[in-house]
């Protein structure tokens, strides 16, 4: 096996000098060169300094860093296997997109590194200390911190890789976890064997009551309402002992708030001179989450018109239908009522929601001249009026002039929603 600790023996492993590892001193490695598509193999690298280093797409096989120290190193896309860092100091190191295959850091420091985009198929921090890092964004099978102190660290939105069969995992082993943010992902077991867990803050983090088997706690953790809604039960004694929280029952209340809302979807039925009305309320549904049908925006072309109308009622749950003087004469809207009475008697269910604009439902002399004028249609439009009639029919009249007010109508449109919900289903 080659032994390198000298600048030049370096420099003379990658090809630049002819090779000369005979000589055993200190070497100074800052801004000199960038070890870019080499590969290192089968060798020792010992008492060298790596400042503004950067590597990039090597693969680093049966290599033992001793007593080195890396400073404002950058390892791109390397492929570390079977890779020793022994009593080495990494400070402000970058591994970005890197592989780690049967990789160990024995009594090493890290501070301030970031770990981020790899794929860590296993991985040992052993007997050093972490600080100040990042584990960010990771595939991971196995890594393993044994009697390492973890402090004020990021572990977060990291996922399994799910090439390997085996269930990926994260182990702590009589070590110190401390201070940090953790983001535990549900694919992934997590255990804690003979460690320390202080003042950590756990944040959207799938929880289970065996991670925490073998724990002590001196300060009180944080954890997010997310975390609580989404793991498991957790018991009482971990959620005293750990996050200082009295009763079990708390989960059953936090995941009510977290349950999805839905709401009906609705077809607004509308009368064109009513557009600027029918637009501001289709945009402001839209705002809390009801999915409308708006003609303007969702009517296909090409398509006859009847066809479109017959086919918005079918697929939405709802028809808001605005009463207007002008609707209530449109033979469009008209159809669109017919419809929408049709499909109300085939499902037995309420399908229809009216709001008024004006006063034209509830004008007698109003129905009245329709029976007069429009005798070929009176029958089914009185039908449909008289259909609208048996309903609660919301007054938004005082929304049509300019200068209404806002926090008023935004009222009506939130007791609209909350009409429009559907029932929570609990799972």
């Amino acid at each position: 096996m080659d032994v390198i600790n000298q600048q030049e023996d370096l420099i003379a492993y990658f090809g630049i000098n002819p090779p000369d590892v005979k000589n055993h001193f200190t070497g100074l490695l800052e801004n000199l060169l960038h070890v870019d598509r080499h590969n290192i193999n089968n060798c020792n690298i010992s008492k060298l300094i790596f400042s503004q280093f950067s590597f990039g797409y090597n693969n680093v096989e049966k290599v033992n860093f001793q007593l080195i120290e890396f400073g404002n190193c950058l390892f791109e896309s390397v492929i570390f296997i079977d890779v020793n860092f022994s009593l080495c100091q990494l400070t402000t190191c970058t591994f970005l997109r890197c592989t780690f295959i049967n990789t160990t850091f024995s009594k090493s420091h890290l501070n301030s590194c970031h770990f981020n985009e790899c794929d860590i198929i296993s991985l040992i921090i052993e007997g050093g200390n972490v600080y100040y890092s990042e584990f960010q964004r990771n595939y991971i099978n196995t890594i393993k911190c044994i009697n390492t102190a973890i402090v004020k660290c990021e572990l977060n939105n990291n996922r399994p890789d799910n090439r390997n069969k085996k269930s990926p995992y994260f182990l702590f082993i009589d070590s110190i976890l401390n201070s940090s943010l953790i983001s535990f992902e549900s694919h992934i077991e997590y255990s804690f064997v003979n460690t320390k867990i202080i003042a950590n803050s756990f944040v959207s983090s799938v929880l289970k009551n065996h991670f925490f088997a073998d724990v002590t706690c001196d300060s009180p953790n944080y954890i997010d309402l997310q975390s609580l809604s989404i793991s498991e039960k957790l018991n009482s004694k971990i959620l005293k002992e750990l996050f200082n929280i009295n009763g079990d029952d708390i989960q059953v209340y936090v995941s009510d708030c977290f349950l999805e809302i839905k709401y009906e979807t609705v077809f607004i039925s509308f009368s064109f001179k009513n557009i600027d009305f029918a637009r501001q309320l289709s945009q402001s549904l839209l705002l809390k989450g009801v999915k409308t049908w708006f003609w303007p925006e969702d009517a296909p072309g090409g398509k006859r018109t009847k066809d479109i109308m017959y086919k918005g009622i079918q697929e939405n749950e709802r028809v808001i239908f605005i009463c207007s003087e002008d609707s209530l004469k449109s033979v469009a809207c008209h159809y669109e009522l017919s419809e929408a009475r049709k499909k109300e008697g085939q499902l037995w269910k309420e399908i229809l929601f009216p709001i008024a604009i004006d006063k034209s439902v509830f004008d007698e002399d109003f129905i009245r001249n329709i029976r007069k004028y429009k005798k070929d249609v009176a029958d089914e439009w009185i039908a449909n009026i008289e259909w609208l009639k048996e309903y609660n029919v919301l007054d938004f009249s005082v929304f049509i002039d300019s200068k209404y007010n806002a926090d008023n109508f935004n009222k009506a449109i939130n007791n609209l929603v909350a009409d429009l919900r559907k029932p929570i289903e609990k799972t």
